[in-house]
């Protein structure tokens, strides 16, 4: 849904594409509220991630463009302390409600989102400077083809295929080889799904490459509850709370990168959370079974992890000058200087 709705916001504008996004996840909410089959589950979570997908990107280059630059750094990670204080009220909340009935979550979820798609078309009012391209249809299609491939691949290696290892290389070669395609395709179009030119920029190669360091401490992030119960002997009904520390230090790292990032800049945050990310990951597996220290490692790489995926990598590329690069159309756009077209680079 990513690169479709990068597209829309070129063609339609920051506040249509929003309410766009925001409406295709409270149409899932009540595809999910109707039943509990397969068939609803498998619509309403495709609808949801069609416009969940490009929320983050979308509301930034909005954040970016409508605040003054020097306030524009804690603008943007304000946004994603507000993801995580969301993400706490919810994860606290679902369980009670869920108690009741497991339908008005979803419920309460698309009340939620249609509202504010409704609002974002009116308070977003950020316009195409021109003409949006042609929506790459060939680059769109090779792209989800490659998802595709890399997802049974995925399912394949945790063994949820028959086919094992026959199905495990063919979807590797495949997905591979269709990324490499891809990649040829789009180098040469001039307003391409994927902006692989951008990458002869050092500022979106870091960005890149810091990104996928995240992705590994989320994936970290996530097996926290399984290894505080195999490791720490935590009983399973109290793994996650006993993984809090990560979520409160993560809100902390946040909340304090706001007050400092206009003032120290997004490199110098991005470089004491990286440090600290992987200090932390490097002593969980050190730690052994000490409860204590498992909480303070744990923090620590909420510390990091949280703030990192925040605001400050996101901020790295809101400066990339609109000329260096054609409009992108996938993952989201970033804005360039001042009041200036939007274009000038994708948002992980």
């Amino acid at each position: 849904g990513s690169p479709f709705n990068a597209w829309y916001a070129l063609r339609a504008g920051y506040g249509r594409a929003l309410g766009l996004a925001l409406g295709m996840y409270g149409a899932g909410a009540v595809v999910m509220a109707l039943g509990p089959t397969w068939a609803f589950a498998f619509v309403a979570r495709a609808l949801q991630g069609l416009g969940a997908g490009s929320f983050l990107p979308l509301a930034t280059v909005s954040i970016a463009r409508l605040v003054p630059p020097e306030r524009r750094g804690r603008a943007v990670v304000l946004l994603s302390l507000a993801y995580g204080v969301a993400f706490l009220v919810a994860a606290a909340g679902a369980s009670f409600v869920a108690a009741v009935s497991w339908r008005a979550i979803y419920v309460l979820l698309a009340a939620v989102g249609c509202a504010l798609a409704l609002a974002a078309r009116t308070a977003v009012n950020l316009d195409s400077a021109a003409p949006a391209p042609p929506l790459d249809l060939t680059g769109l299609g090779l792209w989800s083809a490659t998802l595709a491939s890399f997802a049974v691949a995925i399912q394949s290696a945790r063994g949820g295929t028959q086919y094992g290892h026959t199905a495990l290389a063919l979807s590797l070669v495949t997905g591979t080889s269709l990324l490499v395609l891809l990649v040829r395709v789009e180098l040469g179009r001039v307003a391409p799904l994927l902006p692989v030119r951008l990458m002869r920029h050092a500022i979106v190669r870091a960005a890149g490459l810091l990104a996928v360091a995240v992705g590994t401490g989320q994936v970290l992030a996530v097996m926290l509850p399984s290894y505080a119960v195999i490791v720490v002997s935590v009983e399973p009904a109290h793994a996650g709370v006993w993984c809090l520390s990560f979520l409160f230090a993560g809100l902390a790292g946040t909340a304090t990168a706001a007050a400092v990032i206009d003032r120290l800049g997004a490199r110098r945050v991005l470089a004491v959370t990286g440090v600290t990310m992987v200090c932390a990951a490097l002593a969980l597996a050190l730690v052994g079974p000490s409860r204590p220290l498992f909480l303070i490692t744990s923090g620590a790489l909420g510390l990091g992890v949280s703030t990192i995926s925040g605001g400050p990598l996101r901020h790295l590329l809101i400066d990339l000058a609109p000329d260096e690069a054609p409009r992108p159309q996938g993952g989201g756009v970033v804005p360039g200087h001042g009041d200036q077209p939007a274009g000038a680079g994708a948002v992980g």
